[in-house]
């Protein structure tokens, strides 16, 4: 004759898969954690490795902003994007201009993971991770650098903004491309600075501390990091303007 549970036995079952549960899902978390850092990395070497190839194609230089005012995650991708956050829909028209290095299905590869902006789906030009703009401090922290990373920053025509890759120094540690976020929001920002606060917007952008309090950084030679605070202020460019995990800006002190 089989012995039915008693009501205390059951109550010890659900309080040891209570507590099994509990243990295993930090576990969990952390898994897939690493794994969406792992997709950062591998994102940011796809962006790397076609700015590598767009300057294989037009004399050496990388690209941030196209003389037409696009965005270098428009160029890259060989196209307009246009997002329509009412509906929610996004549409891409093609252009001719510029070789579809990766490709607009894939687009989601210019954001991290982790960011507000992918979890949202909202894959907008401007709403990707950044490159370095030395705009409104050539005479400040840009100056500052030169002797060690090269006078490398290139402006125009018109809204022309890139990378002369033959006068950079360093390669390896000049990191040009890195995970950031806007302040107060957890969208992503297609620029960030060395040492100017200022912006257009109240929100303001920088690098993001969003792994874990590290960021996802890479260089000109193609090589990605995540790196601690600490370690990105040893790097030539010293970097002042970060956004903490929680989307609060702070500048580094040096």
């Amino acid at each position: 004759m089989k012995r039915a549970f008693t009501l205390i036995e059951l109550l010890v079952v659900i309080a040891i898969i209570a507590i099994l549960a509990s243990m295993l899902l930090p576990a969990l978390n952390k898994a897939r954690e690493r794994a969406k850092m792992a997709q950062c990395a591998s994102s940011h070497k796809q962006v790397m490795q076609a700015q590598i190839l767009y300057s294989n194609d037009y004399g050496n230089y990388m690209i941030w902003k196209a003389g037409n005012g696009r965005p270098f995650s428009g160029v890259l991708s060989g196209g307009v994007w246009n997002y329509d956050s009412s509906t929610r829909t996004q549409t891409f028209t093609r252009e001719g201009q510029f070789p579809e290095y990766i490709p607009f299905s894939a687009r989601q590869t210019f954001q991290c993971p982790l960011s507000g902006s992918y979890r949202r789906k909202d894959y907008a030009n401007w709403n990707t991770n950044g490159f370095y703009t030395a705009l409104y401090e050539e005479n400040a922290a840009y100056k500052n650098m030169k002797e060690l990373t090269g006078d490398f920053y290139v402006k125009g025509p018109g809204n022309f903004g890139g990378y002369a890759l033959s006068r950079i120094k360093r390669p390896s540690e000049l990191h040009l491309y890195a995970d950031t976020s806007l302040q107060n929001t957890s969208y992503a920002a297609y620029y960030w600075r060395a040492e100017y606060a200022g912006d257009s917007s109240v929100n303001g952008g920088g690098i993001w501390m969003g792994h874990g309090g590290k960021a996802q950084v890479s260089f000109v030679d193609g090589h990605t990091a995540t790196l601690t605070l600490g370690q990105i202020q040893q790097l030539p460019m010293k970097p002042k303007q970060f956004i903490s995990e929680t989307f609060v800006r702070f500048a580094a002190r040096y």
